[in-house]
């Protein structure tokens, strides 16, 4: 019975700590650790963050960016110089309205050519029957009435023809305007370029910032007559949506990782003896391993004044601790949950255990 009990005390011992004991030429060194969690570290980011380009080449003419304003959707942000898309418009306005005018001109110049060419027609044809009843009684001869058809016959060409002009002029000049119609929405968009707009409510971060992890504020701010080209990257706004955890899980511990599994974070910008840990939840894990390590995301179980505070670190580094213990609610497994807590937080190194003696 007392071996039973020995055995079984060692057991669980083996579960809570492990002892390592490493011969280093002249020196041992003795490691308790928790292998209830895997150590890992990462960084933390939002939960999705909108880039912001520009979409025009110029100088900016108005508004500022600056690392960490904040911008609500819709907000303009910046204009570039727009002058000349202006002018442009200005220009294709002016030529619309004379081209309509022609346009409306030559509308009416065929409903009166149309109406004075039935008239002339009808008289003409009336003179003909005219003619031809008097070549019947002989009281006209035949050449008579072949230049009165001659005459009819040349005014329907005429009208034909100058009809025809005056169509061709109209189509030509409606087809002039649905070309500056074109080209006008071709520089309204071009001056829609010239705006950036926030597409999100959120914070602004330049891209050296984000990308380089540079601190806040160090980046020039965009404002009045720096030059932007078209498809630069200003930077990024982070919407006010939530933090998350991106962590690097070693390879050799991956086996007992998964999805779903507690995790509790330190915060290099909250440090531990002043905050408790972040607590979370193991969201996903990349199952391609790069660089010696598997990727994973961590989901934030946090109050919003938290991750308000979260936020203002602007992506810090960070600690996390997996864990994988899979504890079950019971009154044996809680005890042994609540011992291992107090080892939870410290890793004992006891180093250059003993000397070697000459």
């Amino acid at each position: 019975m007392l071996k039973r009990s020995h055995r079984k005390n060692r057991k669980w011992l083996r579960s809570v700590i492990a002892v390592i004991v490493l011969l280093t030429g002249s020196a041992v060194t003795l490691a308790l650790m928790n292998p209830g969690f895997v150590e890992c570290t990462g960084y933390l980011e939002p939960d999705g963050w909108v880039p912001l380009y520009a979409r025009s080449d110029g100088s900016i003419s108005y508004g500022n960016l600056e690392d960490g304003m904040k911008v609500s959707r819709g907000e303009l942000l910046i204009v570039l110089d727009d002058q000349w898309p202006r002018w442009n418009l200005k220009r294709i306005g002016q030529e619309q309205k004379i081209l309509e005018n022609e346009i409306s001109f030559l509308e009416q110049s065929l409903i009166l050519f149309s109406d004075h060419r039935e008239i002339e027609e009808g008289e003409l044809l009336r003179l003909m029957d005219a003619d031809r009843r008097l070549l019947e009684n002989s009281s006209l001869t035949r050449n008579e009435l072949l230049h009165t058809e001659y005459l009819y016959h040349t005014f329907i060409a005429g009208a034909d023809r100058e009809e025809s002009d005056l169509e061709q002029v109209l189509f030509l000049d409606k087809l002039k305007v649905e070309s500056l119609r074109v080209e006008k929405m071709l520089w309204e968009s071009r001056l829609d370029e010239c705006r950036i707009m926030a597409p999100v409510s959120g914070h602004f971060y330049s891209a050296e910032t984000v990308l380089s992890g540079a601190a806040v504020g160090l980046a020039p701010s965009f404002g009045p007559g720096r030059r932007v080209e078209s498809g630069r990257l200003l930077g990024y706004l982070i919407p006010e949506s939530g933090m998350r955890a991106h962590i690097e899980i070693p390879q050799h511990r991956i086996s007992g990782c998964r999805p779903g599994q507690p995790v509790l974070l330190s915060i290099d910008a909250r440090p531990q003896w002043r905050f408790a840990p972040v607590r979370g939840r193991l969201a996903s894990i990349m199952t391609v391993a790069s660089g010696g390590v598997f990727h994973g995301t961590v989901n934030l179980s946090a109050s919003e004044q938290i991750l308000l505070e979260l936020r203002d670190l602007s992506c810090g580094n960070l600690t996390a601790r997996i864990d994988i213990r899979g504890r079950k609610e019971s009154g044996e497994e809680e005890s042994r949950w609540v011992t291992v807590r107090l080892w939870e937080r410290w890793t004992i190194m006891v180093n250059s255990f003993g000397k070697n003696r000459k």
